[in-house]
């Protein structure tokens, strides 16, 4: 570790620092219902939760939240194996890389979307 990166280090420490009552402040006001910054965007969200059929006013159990969870992840992995499976037709793809085989692609979907960090 070098001279700069300590300085990096530090900058990005005093930033942190610097934020942390305003950060704090906005969690503050939003976990205890009062008004924040975001608040002028309160009728898109209400009318999201009324489009979804979602009642923001009721808690999850577990076993629903467990569904919801299993279901978005099997999602992602669905979505993201897609992706590499045409990646070669995707834009941004300066290296033109070529599409992965299906069992490389969800191996890298789950690896990235369980967080495990396995790498083929």
């Amino acid at each position: 570790m070098n001279a700069g990166d300590i300085i990096i280090i530090g900058l990005l420490i005093a930033a942190l620092c610097a934020l942390a009552p305003f950060l704090g402040g906005y969690m503050a006001a939003v976990f205890s219902g009062r008004r924040h910054l975001l608040s002028p965007l309160e009728p898109a969200e209400n009318l999201t939760y009324r489009l979804l059929r979602i009642d923001k006013e009721r808690q999850m159990e577990w076993k629903e939240y467990a569904v919801a969870v299993a279901i978005f992840s099997l999602l992602s992995i669905a979505l993201l194996a897609g992706m590499l499976m045409a990646q070669q037709l995707l834009p941004l793809n300066p290296q033109n890389m070529p599409n992965l085989a299906w069992d490389l692609a969800l191996n890298t979907s789950v690896s990235f979307v369980t967080n495990s960090n396995w790498q083929a």
